[in-house]
Order: structure tokens, then C-alpha cells, then sequence
């Protein structure tokens, strides 16, 4: 139970059917992040067929992602991680 973690995507959204107060309350447990909203950057990112951290770098969202993939895999290196290639290719 401790390596999971609750992560809401598409915080934000104006549309949730549930709060984030409610689904910490139904799942007893923390929410550890929250994912924008954002279907432009991964839109663009899709269409372009490049890693989301090149869509949006220096951006909250870039960070949200640095954050969770750190969290994840604390062990390995960014420039390991960079040589994948994909959609989230940066982050893991």
C-alpha cells in the first residue's frame, strides 16, 4: 500500500463528477499529484510525435511529470532516460 500513489488527471477540469476531497475520502488516501488540463500541449505533442517535455518545457506541467517519474525511478539518470523514445520519453 505504500507504493501507491493516487495521481488525478485532468485536474481541473470543470466537468469532474467527483471532487478531490471526495475521491481521497472514498479511496483513503492522499491524492500525491494532480495533471492539468492541458489537450493542447499533448495535442500538440501527439500530432508532432515528440516527447511531451519538448511541447512543454519550463512549464508546471513538465514539472508535475519530472516530479512523478523521479518519484517512480529515483535511480536512474535523466540522460538515461532521454535516449527512450515516445510520448513521455523524458520522463521515464
Amino acid at each position: 500500500a505504500e507504493r501507491v500513489k493516487l495521481v488525478v488527471n485532468r485536474s481541473g477540469n470543470c466537468d469532474a463528477e467527483i471532487s478531490i476531497k471526495k475521491a481521497e475520502e472514498t479511496l483513503k488516501m492522499p491524492v500525491s499529484w494532480q495533471v492539468p488540463l492541458a489537450p493542447k500541449q499533448f495535442q500538440t505533442a501527439r500530432v508532432r510525435g515528440v516527447p511531451l517535455s519538448e511541447v512543454a518545457a519550463g512549464t508546471r506541467l513538465n514539472q508535475i511529470f519530472l516530479e512523478i517519474a523521479n518519484s517512480l525511478r529515483p535511480d536512474q539518470a535523466p540522460e538515461v532516460a532521454k535516449r527512450k523514445k515516445g510520448l513521455f520519453a523524458a520522463f521515464f
